[in-house]
């Protein structure tokens, strides 16, 4: 295989330098988009949404009144709310350089704590989801090639276009009802429907796994299937075959791999989409990783909370998508990279 190391290792630096680019510039979007949603963050903190305007003449005395207003007003202070919006920006960006993404308003605690603390189960969350999926996915999409124009391939072609059609968060319940409760006696809560200290650790990933990777499944399994078609027809294959080499070697070592290229793109980036598809999933089945955590402050407008999960979630696509990059270059040779 001739690697193009010196075209690629130029590719890779170059995207490096660009990255901090777009991350500035998603900085400037979230935090413009944060300061026009929520508001005067200080009316939040201070009782939701309560300024010392709003309690002047309910039954407060004078000295109450000016304890409130000096209080209220030290907050902002503190949260830097009395200087101007890019003023307010630039002091942010200068944190999130040393690693700062703030303080948690609910919990009082840094938000960079709650993250890594969070960021495990997520991980482990969508990792489970996308084996799921790739393992499903391909197999049902190499089966469905091999299979054209057969029953076998009429089938799968509908029963991945269905999963790829359905709910996540429908399938969710439906798989909690079925298999957490109506076959309990089967399993005796081996499979629970959501974080349970005394479930078994691979039992109680199996719904929410499959919920969260069902839908990237069968669409693994079409994109597998019309990339193999594509490549079973060229004229190495029918090289391959002419000499006399055995189908399993012309699908597996010849074809499979050219197949695959375009199936790592969607794998790539899908797996940065579960990070942001794991609100719905984590909420539903009550799983303590970073999904949840952003739905809350969601709840609660806490945007400090929102920014930095943004900000990391933003971060992995743009790793995930050098990642997949550099997967092409060992995929496919005929790929340079100037």
């Amino acid at each position: 295989m001739v690697f193009n190391l010196a075209g690629l290792r130029g590719y890779v630096v170059k995207r490096l330098l660009i990255a901090p680019v777009l991350l500035i510039v998603i900085t400037i979007i979230t935090f413009s988009s944060a300061a026009l949603a929520v508001g005067d963050p200080a009316t939040l903190i201070f009782g939701g949404a309560i300024n010392p305007e709003m309690m002047r003449g309910k039954e407060m005395t004078e000295a109450d009144y000016a304890q409130f207003e000096a209080e209220y007003e030290e907050l902002r202070e503190e949260l830097g709310l009395n200087h101007p919006i890019w003023i307010q920006y630039l002091i942010w960006l200068a944190h999130l350089a040393t690693g700062d993404f703030g303080t948690n308003w609910e919990t009082d605690r840094p938000i960079v704590e709650e993250m890594l603390e969070l960021f495990p189960a997520t991980l482990q969350l969508a990792t489970t989801a996308l084996l799921f999926a790739c393992s499903t996915g391909i197999i049902v999409g190499i089966i469905s090639a091999i299979k054209h124009n057969q029953a076998t391939d009429r089938f799968l072609v509908f029963a991945t276009l269905t999963l790829y059609s359905t709910p996540g968060y429908w399938l969710a319940f439906i798989l909690i009802q079925f298999l957490a409760i109506d076959l309990y006696p089967l399993h005796n809560g081996f499979i629970t429907p959501g974080w349970r200290d005394n479930a078994s650790p691979i039992g109680r990933l199996i719904i929410p796994g499959v919920a969260m990777g069902i839908a990237s499944a069968g669409f693994y399994a079409r994109i597998t299937r019309s990339s193999m078609l594509e490549v079973i027809r060229q004229d190495y294959i029918m090289t391959a075959r002419s000499k006399g080499l055995a189908e399993k070697i012309v699908i597996y070592k010849h074809a499979l791999k050219n197949a695959l290229i375009p199936v790592v793109t969607i794998i790539g980036l899908d797996l940065a989409g579960l990070f942001g598809g794991a609100v719905i999933m984590e909420t539903i089945f009550s799983w303590p990783g970073m999904g949840r955590y952003g739905y809350r402050a969601l709840q609660i407008r806490n945007y400090p909370v929102i920014m930095g999960v943004v900000l990391f979630s933003s971060t992995l696509l743009i790793i995930m998508n050098l990642v997949v990059d550099i997967a092409y270059a060992y995929l496919d040779p005929r790929i340079r990279y100037g």
